[in-house]
């Protein structure tokens, strides 16, 4: 890993009605000391249950357990709408 540029992060993004209809999910990582487990939770409060998936892993689950972010990937609901 890298250091990253802040700028993405804080450059606001208008998005249009449309964006409510894209599916997505979300992977809680834990153990994560980058972005706290507690603010993760709070960015997907009001989400199915079903959209938010959990991991008992630090910031980069690609690298310390890939086979179980896939799963959670792969049991992702087609269609869900937070």
């Amino acid at each position: 890993l890298e250091p990253q540029a802040i700028a993405p992060q804080e450059t606001p993004l208008a998005l249009s009605a449309a964006y409510e209809s894209v599916p997505r999910s979300y992977v809680i990582c834990d153990h994560d000391r980058i972005i706290p487990p507690a603010f993760q939770a709070s960015m997907t409060s009001g989400w199915p249950a079903t959209s938010v998936h959990h991991l008992p892993s630090s910031h980069s689950p690609f690298f310390s357990m890939p086979d179980r972010l896939v799963d959670c990937i792969l049991a992702a609901p087609e269609g869900t709408h937070p």
